[in-house]
Parts: C-alpha cells; structure tokens; sequence
C-alpha cells in the first residue's frame, strides 16, 4: 500500500454560519470537524500551478484523467502551504486492500475512510445529500468518515448498486490520517 499526501483546510463549527447551514442540510449532527478530501468543503490548503514542472513530479498518480491535490512528499506539501499555521495535513492510501486503522505512521492518526467519486473531489459520503438505502448517516464518526474498512467497502459497493446512474455513487475508497501536530491549533 502506497502512502501519499494532502493538506486540506479545516472545516468545523469555527466557520459560523457555513458550518451551521451544513449541518443543517448534510443533517451530520455528530459531526466536530469535517475532515474530508472532499474538493468543495475541503478544500486544499495552497492552489496547484498545474503548469509547473515540479508539480506533476510531485503528484500522486491516479491512473486517472483527473487531478487530486494529492501528492508523494510531504516536504513538497509544506514548502507550499507557506505561513499558514491551521489546515489538516493528511496522509492517504488509495484503494487500500486491508484494514488501516491498526497501521501505524510516524504522527500519524488514523481517522477513517472516505468515498469520493471518480474524479476525486466529491465525497458521497458527506457532500451528496446522504444516501440512505445504503448507508445510515448515523454510521459516519465525528470527522465525517467511515471507521472500519469492511463497512466502507461495503458502502462502495452497495452505493453503485443502489444508484447506478448517480454519477457520484461510483466511488474510490481512500483511507485517511491526520498529522497529529502540524497544522493544529496549540
């Protein structure tokens, strides 16, 4: 399993009146910060100069028509983020094969998996309005993620079975960590 890595900006109850309306509308009342690669409600925390060189050497390939903020370096994620002292530093596995909250990085927390559609910016699991004949929302922990592997495989499935024309029910399931230090809050 390959690791990778994203830095998003933080989305929780912080955010006043946004965080408020989506609570509201995603109906995710156990949520305490979303943490998610979702490209709309987490978005990334510098923006990609898709024209540059070091860029696309630094990006985490999809085999994909589609380009995901994801990248191999670490120190390529920070030296972009700059100044900025608040986002969520994130490492990522893309399809894992296993269960991953029992792997083990260095200031790494394991946090959950998340589903996002097949160009990698929407999350079915929190930005699609819910699906309820295949996943309770009840299910998703405080970050907006499902915690075992099994269910979240279960989920992809059953959300393309459920909703094949629904072009986000067509998922790829990423496993999630946050870095415990960098990008938090003291």
């Amino acid at each position: 399993m390959e690791i990778a890595y994203t830095a998003r900006n933080k989305f929780n109850p912080t955010f006043g009146d946004s965080w408020t309306k989506y609570i509201e509308w995603c109906k995710l009342k156990q949520l305490e910060e979303l943490i998610s690669l979702d490209a709309v409600l987490c978005e990334t925390s510098f923006v990609a100069d898709l024209k540059s060189t070091e860029t696309w050497e630094n990006a985490f390939d999809l085999n994909s028509a589609y380009f995901a903020d994801i990248y191999k370096s670490i120190s390529y994620i920070l030296s972009k983020v700059g100044t900025k002292t608040e986002f969520n530093l994130l490492a990522v596995a893309f399809e894992p094969n296993e269960e991953c909250g029992d792997l083990k990085l260095d200031n790494f927390k394991f946090i959950g998996y998340d589903l996002l559609d097949q160009d990698h910016s929407t999350s079915a699991l929190t930005n699609c309005g819910g699906f309820e004949e295949t996943f309770n929302n009840s299910e998703l922990n405080k970050n907006g993620l499902i915690d075992t592997y099994e269910r979240a495989v279960e989920i992809k499935r059953n959300l393309l079975i459920n909703n094949e024309e629904e072009y986000h029910a067509d998922t790829n399931l990423w496993a999630v960590w946050r870095h415990k230090t960098i990008g938090q809050k003291e």
